[in-house]
């Protein structure tokens, strides 16, 4: 009916007023997307448009003025969906009236083909007061439309929009179930509803899927956010999260001694458990070993798993030892299982086998000079090899100095006259013997 009143006008406009108000004839219409709930916001639509097929018109000034029951809501937000119009202006002249006012001259005009699409889209964010039964709708001559031209355009906008305010009451219960471990999928967690007014639709995170034929609960969930979505009975919405929790594992260090890792020395891996410093992790109950060859540039790859290969020696150990005997890239993984819950802790750590390659300062002076060896840059003999044996000689072949403990800070000569001396050191690893000789200097000395 309201269409054909628009077209009564728009002809008897036509017949009357010749090409005077034979311009567009513009509709705004109220529509509502969505459910008004008492405390929750909710959308209604203002859409605008040209249903004449003949003349399109770009338009200057408009005003649109409403009114609505204030006691029922509140007016939040207006925005449009064509940029624009990002500078029209709102006002509020008395409680429940706005009026939308733009003098800005629209890029478009407001023909469409089908009046289902919108030239023209306003959104009006609002939240319900209260419970009840109200409506949008134009106030008389509210309509205002210009052309560029200044020219006034025949419009018609005295639709209203009836709007119930539902109540947005609602209990709920939101609580997790079943708890896994931090890297399965195993939590589980469910929702119960109270005080509400049902049926109720239940949207949950899409990272999360549904196990179980009631939709109230959920599973298969890893650790962390939980985002649900209540849609009761009168269409309101209620949003809500959960942060999902895991079982701890054990707080576990990996060390090893010495640092730098050469060829053919035990070294001594150590895992400690830190849950009885912090008191909120779980103690490991057992320990899994394993070494892999990653050396990329060798053809033989093989896989050590020190599990299988001592699983005698090194059941439940938090400490072993390994020698390697041949230089390489390798990963030490470890796997510690908390007594309690059963949850694994997984440390993979690259390691870099050398060879041992001696580094030597040769000369002896009065002031910090001292004849020292390490090996792969500060590391010492006693760190390298199993043991040791270091001795220097003059030039006729005299023993000046012998040890088996070579200290740290290096040799100081030990009160030899000033000349060139020989040093001989024999180094054992477990498989073999190593030889290292060389000349050094004593300057300054007695």
């Amino acid at each position: 009916m309201k269409q054909i009143l628009k077209y009564i006008l728009l002809i008897i406009s036509i017949f009357y007023f010749g090409n005077v108000f034979s311009q567009s004839l513009i509709t705004a219409k109220f529509s509502q997307v969505d459910s008004i709930c008492d405390g929750t916001k909710g959308i209604v639509k203002i859409a605008m448009y040209d249903i004449d097929s003949i003349h399109r018109v770009k338009v200057s000034h408009y005003r649109l003025m409403f009114e609505y029951d204030a006691d029922l809501m509140e007016i939040k937000e207006i925005t449009t969906k064509h940029a624009s119009l990002e500078n029209f202006i709102i006002s509020y002249p008395y409680a429940g009236q706005c009026i939308i006012l733009d003098t800005l001259t629209t890029p478009f005009n407001f023909y469409v083909k089908d009046p289902k699409e919108t030239a023209l889209l306003f959104e009006i964010s609002l939240t319900g007061r209260k419970m009840g039964q109200g409506s949008f709708r134009f106030i008389n001559d509210s309509c205002y439309f210009k052309t560029k031209e200044d020219e006034i355009i025949e419009s018609v906008c005295n639709d209203t929009l009836d709007i119930n305010v539902h109540s947005g009451k609602i209990t709920m219960d939101l609580k997790q179930t079943v708890w896994g471990c931090s890297y399965q999928n195993k939590g589980q967690a469910e929702v119960t509803v109270y005080d509400g007014t049902p049926p109720y639709k239940y949207i949950w995170s899409e990272e999360s899927p549904i196990f179980s034929p009631e939709p109230y609960k959920i599973g298969q969930l890893l650790g962390g956010e939980l985002g649900l979505t209540i849609i009761d009975g009168n269409g309101c919405r209620h949003d809500t999260m959960l942060m999902i929790e895991t079982n701890p594992a054990p707080n576990i260090e990996l060390s090893w001694e010495p640092e730098v890792i050469v060829i053919e020395k035990p070294i001594r891996f150590e895992a400690k458990d830190m849950a009885s410093k912090q008191g909120k992790d779980d103690f490991a109950m057992s320990w899994k070993w394993e070494l892999y060859y990653t050396d990329a540039s060798k053809i033989n790859t093989d896989t050590i798993n020190l599990w299988e290969k001592h699983k005698e020696e090194w059941r439940n150990q938090n400490t072993i030892e390994h020698v390697f005997l041949e230089e390489g890239d390798y990963e030490i993984w470890l796997t510690a299982t908390g007594q309690t819950h059963r949850c694994d802790t997984i440390i993979i750590v690259p390691i870099k086998v050398e060879i041992a390659l001696p580094e030597v300062k040769n000369l002896v002076t009065p002031g910090n000079n001292r004849f020292k060896i390490s090996f792969n840059g500060d590391q010492k003999i006693r760190d390298v090899f199993v043991s040791h044996t270091l001795i220097i000689q003059d030039r006729t072949g005299r023993k000046v100095y012998e040890t088996k403990d070579f200290p740290d800070d290096g040799w100081d000569g030990g009160g030899c006259p000033n000349g060139t001396y020989y040093y001989i050191l024999k180094a054992k690893s477990t498989r073999k013997e190593y030889k290292y000789q060389g000349a050094l200097v004593i300057l300054g000395g007695n």
